[in-house]
């Protein structure tokens, strides 16, 4: 597990010479790079719930996931509306009828509007969330919706906060090799995706 005050090292060239970079951050928690694009998973006793189906890493993403676990991915959340934080989803929600089950896709109710407005070809969240603030439970973790007044790269960006775990993960704002500037908070960063341990 990544141990406070730590980042991972090597990241920019592991990111250009690995399929995927993979990092624990708990007992069920894990973070995963693919070139520059990371996200979040989380291994529950039934399934796994990962944080972005982060578009064009699909493959390198899910064998990440199947090297910590044989559990099948039952649910995704969308962080924000742009299809490279969303742009796999096809994918997880193919794999998922293959394995007889429907995936269950978690969203704000502002990412459906988004989509909406925008017309999106993009399968909808099932299971809509208000913002600024919201949860859902996903096998005994909560997980919590921080939206941002002042949201960017997009309006309905928020955080998300496994909170039991103590994970939190908010996409697009911080680059490979870069920590928060609070140093008593270890991090675990990418490009297109943040980890922190709090």
């Amino acid at each position: 597990m990544l141990q406070p005050g730590l980042n991972i090292g090597d990241l920019f060239r592991r990111n250009m010479t690995q399929p995927y970079v993979l990092q624990r951050l708990s007992e069920r928690a894990w973070w995963a790079q693919s070139f520059n694009y990371g996200t979040v998973f989380y291994v529950g006793d039934q399934g796994v719930l990962v944080m972005d189906t982060l578009e064009g890493v699909y493959d390198n993403i899910t064998r990440a996931i199947a090297s910590v676990t044989d559990k099948p991915v039952t649910a995704a959340v969308y962080p924000h509306y742009h299809a490279d934080r969303i742009g796999d989803i096809g994918k997880y929600v193919d794999a998922a009828r293959r394995e007889g089950h429907e995936l269950r896709i978690i969203g704000s109710a502002k990412t459906a509007q988004a989509m909406d407005l925008s017309r999106s070809s993009f399968p909808r969240p099932t299971d809509l969330l208000d913002r600024p603030r919201d949860r859902f439970a996903f096998e005994g973790l909560t997980v919590e919706l921080h939206g941002f007044e002042w949201a960017a790269p997009t309006d309905d960006h928020a955080a998300w906060l496994l909170a039991e775990d103590r994970s939190l993960h908010s996409s697009d704002l911080i680059h490979p090799d870069q920590r928060p500037g609070v140093p008593s908070v270890p991090a675990v960063c990418g490009r297109a995706g943040r980890a922190v341990r709090r």
